[in-house]
């Protein structure tokens, strides 16, 4: 269910990079430092942001710490599906890869912490030739076995190491952002599929208990045509009602089947699994979360948002690395080796040798190339910082969208419980009429079509309430906490 959402942003005034965050009643702001050459800092606000939501039937109470905010539906089948989809799921399984390589990222930056040491040993043997100049000589022949060591370092003076390691860091938080932000959109899709399964099932079963009844109907339009007591049409009309069922009921059929194979997709079981563990009424319960409180409550709660804040710093560390590239680099370079003709002398007294090269090295021009990279860094972050906005604007939107769409879905399910009382009223006394000859079997049959069509419509409106309650906690970020 993709929604395509227009935001307004208020505007954000870039001074520096780095972060940190105030959240200070209806408005947020945010400030992004970082330890570089020159700090400063970056100011994020959202001005439009209600102080709080005006929904009254949610209680005070905060949302579940648990990430398993699907078990509030009661229902073992629905958290039965969800264990298996966050085991199987192919997705699922391929992000937890991505975020192990980011980790390793992070330990590859560390490394710039140690020493390069490395070891060689060899064995070298020479011929010189004795007929290359005048007066000639004999050829001269040397050989000897060497074994060294040596050692390469950048010192981490100026923060370089350090500043990248922050940066990568920041990746790996994203990327476990990302992840849970992955959790909660299967888990929604999965509590999706398993509404429309529940839902395709029960129109299944009403089908089919109409049908009988139908069928019943059909029999006394007979029974009373043969008695002479109506003609034919009430005969054709009934069977008309009759056939009309018996077409719903393959459409239904597949539906079902087709809701099994999305969640055995999802859920990374074959069909026969679905079929086995949703072999039985459950239903879910229409549990709405509590505890909304908010806006800045977001902040805590929505994987999306606390992603694109990772992301700025991400990007405020890379522009410090940027920076860095103007200061002095301090390399230790260090070796140590012996060598000698006989093996028995290569850790003789007189065979050791070894250097020692402390270097300092500073760029002072390069064609502008430092300038450039952090300008580009700079661009980065002030585009992320733009991104960041959006996702809290949409966020709001998100919420303020999905809590009006259970509301009215919620008034509709209750309203459709009276029209099934009417319609299944509506029945019995046209029946009734009928058999007692006070009217046709044109009223009959649409009464009975009229009583279809609406406990049709009520799963219809019950699934459609379930998911949009699905999305409320989908919008408000699940039980996710960073």
């Amino acid at each position: 269910m993709n929604e395509k959402h227009i935001s307004r942003v208020s505007e954000s005034k870039f001074e520096g990079c780095g972060i940190r965050r105030a959240l200070l009643a209806a408005s947020l702001t945010i400030a992004v430092s970082t330890a570089i050459a020159s700090p400063a800092t970056v100011e994020l606000r959202a001005d439009s942001l209600p102080a709080s939501y005006g929904f009254s039937y949610f209680s005070d109470s905060p949302l579940p710490d648990s990430e398993k905010w699907w078990e509030t539906f009661n229902d073992p089948n629905l958290t039965r599906l969800m264990s298996l989809a966050a085991v199987n799921n192919y997705d699922i399984k391929a992000m937890l890869k991505r975020i192990e390589a980011a980790r390793q990222v992070v330990r590859q930056a560390k490394s710039g912490y140690y020493p390069t040491i490395g070891l060689s040993a060899g064995y070298d043997v020479s011929r010189a030739s004795g007929r290359e100049a005048k007066p000639y000589d004999n050829e001269s022949a040397i050989s000897f076995f060497t074994v060294g060591a040596t050692m390469s370092w950048e010192v981490d003076v100026f923060g370089r190491v350090s500043a990248k390691v922050k940066a990568d860091k920041a990746a790996v938080e994203a990327s476990q952002c990302e992840f849970a932000g992955m959790q909660l959109s299967l888990a929604a899709q999965v509590g999706s599929y398993y509404s429309a399964l529940r839902m395709y099932e029960e129109e299944l079963k009403v089908a089919r208990t109409h049908l009988k009844t139908q069928q019943e109907i059909l029999a006394i339009a007979e029974a009373r045509y043969k008695a002479g007591l109506v003609s034919k049409l009430d005969v054709v009309q009934a069977q008309n009602v009759v056939s009309t069922t018996e077409l719903m009921i393959p459409e239904y059929e597949s539906e079902v089947a087709t809701s099994r194979v999305a969640l055995a997709t999802l859920c990374g079981v074959t069909y026969q699994d679905i079929a086995a563990i949703t072999d039985n009424d459950t239903r879910p319960q229409l549990v709405p979360p509590s505890g909304i409180g908010i806006p800045a409550d977001l902040i805590r709660r929505r994987p999306d948002i606390a992603q694109a804040e990772k992301d700025i710093e991400q990007l405020a560390a890379q522009l410090g690395v940027a920076k860095k590239e103007y200061l002095p680099s301090l390399t230790l370079n260090a070796t140590i080796g012996t060598s000698a003709h006989d093996i028995s002398d290569l850790f003789g007294k007189n065979s050791m040798s070894f250097e020692v090269a402390p270097t300092l090295s500073w760029t002072l021009f390069d064609g502008f190339a430092r300038s450039a990279a952090v300008a580009e860094a700079k661009a980065q972050m002030e585009a992320e910082i733009d991104d960041y906005n959006m996702t809290i604007a949409t966020a709001i939107q998100e919420v303020e969208n999905a809590m009006a769409k259970y509301e009215a879905s919620k008034r509709q399910l209750a309203l459709y419980d009276d029209v099934m009382t009417n319609s299944k009223e509506l029945v019995d006394l046209a029946l009734e009429r009928y058999r007692s000859g006070l009217s046709s079997f044109t009223d009959v049959a649409g009464a009975q079509v009229t009583y279809l069509t609406n406990q049709t419509n009520y799963e219809v409106s019950r699934a459609n309430c379930f998911v949009s309650l699905i999305n409320l906690y989908k919008a408000l970020g699940g039980g996710f906490r960073y």
